[in-house]
């Protein structure tokens, strides 16, 4: 199963999917490798990542997931597709 059908079966479109959520499901990738397949995938259209806002709400489990960009860690994916 690819990361994209992996996305798919974990919430609808437009629906949040937190990366420490993602993760877990994919173990034979390591976080680099992910990290670069999530980022292909916003390149096509097909997610958007996003940080998440409220800081009350990141935990040590979302930090540890999180993809940073350009300094900004972002914890969540919305798919597009």
């Amino acid at each position: 199963m690819t990361v994209f059908e992996t996305l798919k079966t974990m919430n609808g479109i437009g629906e949040r999917i937190r990366l420490k959520d993602v993760r877990p499901r994919l173990p034979m990738l390591s976080k680099s490798a992910l990290d670069t397949e999530l980022l292909r995938l916003q390149r096509e259209r097909l997610i958007m990542l996003y940080p998440l806002d409220n800081p009350l709400e990141i935990t040590l489990a979302d930090r540890d997931a999180a993809l940073v960009i350009a300094t900004t860690p972002h914890h969540i994916i919305y798919r597009e597709k």
